[in-house]
């Protein structure tokens, strides 16, 4: 009779552990589906390509999508061993599900430890990369991978230059009249900042492919009011802040949330581990 009780309760227990973790696996493997569509659209709207023109380290930018898209998948095939192996207590099936989550655990260890790093790469380097960048912006219908970054981040960010419009004054495109255009009522403006700094274009942004393909046009009569003072700034109809600071708390914001989500991740897979070594253990012979 002690001997049954003990298995009894050895048998609610493996039911217990069994049930958490398949409710765990389901859980993971719907993270899995998320992460590898955010993987995908990153890679459909060129928005990292874009912005890893002007930041530091470039390798690291193009490749998240694809990292982020390779750890969906490994998470979303380790969540199905693991909801068949829970469901089926098959000993066979653990091991496999354990050797894959320390494989995950590894590479999730980097999703912690790369925004770490990068957070000081963006304190260090961003300026200077802006600041590079910035001199070759040649306006609104321009191709090339700075103008698409400088337009991009102007609309979408409501900001304008690094630390304000004053910084375009230093541009080619300024300083060779490459930015004059008539204007109904003020005639012809030698404008001393682009369009993508008139918040008229706030509303309606470009989209990045619509920027890389030229396709981006502006219409004077639309941007009137953002040039009455020029070649100064006309609040509130321009956007007088700069980029820097915006897209450097921006950058960190999402450097930190990358990382706790990691590490709430790497929690989890310790979890399962550990459910699947100790039913493991439960199904080895005594």
């Amino acid at each position: 009779m002690p001997r049954r009780k003990t298995q009894s309760k050895e048998s609610s227990s493996a039911r217990l552990i069994s049930s958490i973790a398949i409710t765990l696996d389901v859980f993971l493997l719907l993270f899995a589906v998320a992460v590898i569509v955010v993987g995908v659209y990153l890679v459909l709207i060129h928005v990292i390509s874009t912005l890893s023109v002007a930041l530091p380290s470039t390798d690291f930018w193009i490749y998240i999508p694809y990292l982020l898209m390779i750890f969906g998948v490994l998470r979303f095939l380790t969540s199905i061993v693991g909801i068949i192996s829970f469901s089926s207590k098959s000993r066979g099936g653990f091991y496999p599900y354990c050797g894959a989550l320390m494989l995950l655990f590894l590479i999730q260890a980097l999703f912690v430890g790369l925004p770490m790093w990068y957070q000081g790469e963006i304190t260090n380097q961003l300026r200077s990369h802006m600041e590079e960048r910035i001199r070759f912006y040649g306006g609104e219908a321009a191709t090339n991978d700075e103008s698409v970054f400088f337009n991009y981040i102007q609309t979408t960010w409501s900001c304008c230059g690094i630390d304000g419009h004053q910084d375009y004054k230093f541009v080619k495109w300024v300083y060779d009249k490459e930015s004059t255009l008539s204007i109904p009522t003020l005639g012809s403006v030698d404008r001393y900042f682009p369009a993508s700094c008139c918040k008229y274009y706030t509303e309606n942004p470009p989209t990045v492919s619509t920027l890389s393909d030229g396709k981006w046009g502006i219409t004077p009569i639309e941007i009137v009011n953002c040039y009455k003072n020029n070649p100064n700034a006309n609040p509130p109809a321009t956007h007088d802040e700069g980029c820097y600071l915006k897209l450097r708390g921006i950058l960190k914001e999402n450097m930190s949330l990358i990382c706790a989500v990691a590490m709430a991740t790497e929690i989890l897979t310790v979890l399962e581990f550990i459910f699947g070594c100790v039913l493991t253990s439960m199904r080895s012979p005594k």
